[in-house]
């Protein structure tokens, strides 16, 4: 059955509700916001450093979001900034080690419960449609979000 552009704003919406939901679970304090989340998020599984223009092709934000966002970080302790004397119009960000394995595990665990609150009245066979379909969209979109250059938001 196709989609609709209204279902997919509804879809779209509903996940975005459920995994900031879910989000508040983050074993982090303060709780992260979504554009925190997204460079974060790249830097735990990347696992290294990486430079701005890095993490503005891999998320999408505009780099000033991106700089911004890395000073929050690194004022919060979670993040190191560098600049190489020899160029100083790169910047470099590194999740400190100490929470580094905290985070990579927490992004690499499932969550039923997102499947369940988005599933809640589906049959068990459904659901597992469901939860598949969502799983090769987000690989999808993985692969296109580190394939593509997205456009600056």
């Amino acid at each position: 059955m196709p989609m609709t552009l209204s279902q997919a704003f509804l879809v779209s919406r509903r996940l975005r509700e459920v995994a900031l939901s879910r989000s508040m679970t983050i074993p982090l304090k303060p709780v992260l916001l979504p554009s925190e989340m997204s460079v974060f998020g790249f830097l735990a599984r990347k696992g290294a450093p990486a430079l701005v223009s890095e993490i503005v092709s891999a998320t999408g934000l505009a780099q000033s979001r991106v700089s911004n966002v890395a000073k929050r970080l690194q004022k919060r302790g979670w993040v190191e900034i560098t600049t190489p004397p020899e160029d100083g119009r790169t910047t470099s960000v590194k999740i400190v080690d100490a929470i580094l394995g905290q985070m990579q595990a927490f992004l690499g665990r499932t969550d039923d419960a997102i499947i369940d609150l988005l599933t809640a009245g589906l049959t068990a066979e459904r659901k597992a449609s469901v939860a598949l379909g969502l799983g090769i969209l987000a690989e999808h979109l993985e692969q296109q979000s580190t394939s593509q250059k997205p456009k600056n938001q």
